[in-house]
């Protein structure tokens, strides 16, 4: 009985850690760097897809760095590559959906943006996961 509370109690403390998304239910809310952003532009008339070139939570702790001067609305998983790793397809929301993230400069104002894990000379990072949670 004392196992499953002390696991009940890590389970509890682990999903407070993670905070929802306001504006997509799936995904993790960890903000950009404040201010990272523009709270106004000229709609949102289109999504603009990136490749990271990277690594999903290094690119997450990159947006959130004071001397980073870019950001994205969400950040999705690719492959779970060493065991702390986020899980394949698993998705973060950076910027809020109603602010304009700074990710394809002259259409930071026009655009959301979603950046995916993976590098273009290997395909093996861009899973079914990452395809379904794009989606």
């Amino acid at each position: 009985m004392t196992k499953v509370l002390a696991l009940m109690f890590v389970g509890a403390v682990a999903l407070t850690n993670a905070k929802a998304s306001t504006d997509y239910g799936p995904a993790i809310w960890r903000p950009a760097y404040s201010g990272h952003w523009y709270t106004s532009g000229n709609g949102h008339k289109f999504h603009v897809i990136h490749d990271m070139e990277g690594y999903y939570l290094s690119t997450i702790s990159y947006f959130q760095r004071s001397t980073t001067q870019a950001s994205s609305h969400y950040c999705i998983n690719g492959l779970k590559d060493y065991t702390s790793d986020a899980n394949p397809g698993e998705v973060t929301q950076m910027v809020r959906d109603a602010h304009y993230s700074w990710h394809a400069r002259c259409w930071n104002t026009h655009s959301y943006g979603t950046e995916h894990e993976g590098f273009v000379s290997n395909p093996a990072w861009y899973t079914e996961a990452m395809y379904q949670a794009s989606a």
